[in-house]
This record gives C-alpha cells, sequence and structure tokens, in this order.
C-alpha cells in the first residue's frame, strides 16, 4: 500500500470515529419545547384593562413575551429562560424564569 492511499485511510477513519463521536455525544442530548406563538391569556381576577394576548418569540432555552392590551394600550415586555426543573433527566418538565 502506497504512502497516499494509508493517508486516505487514516483519513477516512479518523473521520468516522469523530463523526462516531458526536452522534453519540449528541444523542443525549434533548431540545427545549416550541412555546412560541400567539397566546390568550386568561386573567384569575377580573382586571379591565389587563393585557388579552401574549406573543412569545424563542431562540432556544431564551424566551421574549409582549403582552398586548386589546385596546392597543401600551405593551409589556417580559424576557426569561426555560430551565429544566426537577431532578430526572427524562422528565421533560420545563420552568419559565
Amino acid at each position: 500500500m502506497s504512502k497516499t492511499k494509508f493517508t486516505y485511510v487514516v483519513m477516512i477513519l479518523v473521520f468516522a470515529l469523530g463523526l462516531w463521536a458526536i452522534l453519540r455525544a449528541g444523542s443525549h442530548l434533548r431540545a427545549v419545547p416550541d412555546v412560541a406563538g400567539e397566546w390568550a391569556v386568561t386573567w384569575f381576577d377580573s382586571r379591565t384593562n389587563a393585557p388579552a394576548r401574549m406573543t412569545v418569540n424563542q431562540s432556544g432555552r431564551f424566551v421574549n413575551a409582549t403582552l398586548t392590551r386589546a385596546d392597543h394600550g401600551e405593551a409589556v415586555k417580559l424576557r426569561g429562560t426555560l430551565e429544566r426543573s426537577g431532578t430526572s433527566r427524562g422528565s421533560g418538565v420545563e420552568s419559565c424564569e
């Protein structure tokens, strides 16, 4: 086997092992749930000027929410992150802080 062929075989093996390692490590990762979109807000106390709609924008675990009043008054902007709660890895329970 020539030196060139040996180099190509070694490079292909290194690539294959690297790809296998990346896929193996990535198989344990879980995506955060998708909460982006338009949401209807229901308030427990009946405040007359309370926002009725909420728009949520999400980038990974980071969220930006905008509460908009029905009369198109001043919007309230919120931001936070989604973080896994509980001790179980596979629980899938998320909270927004």
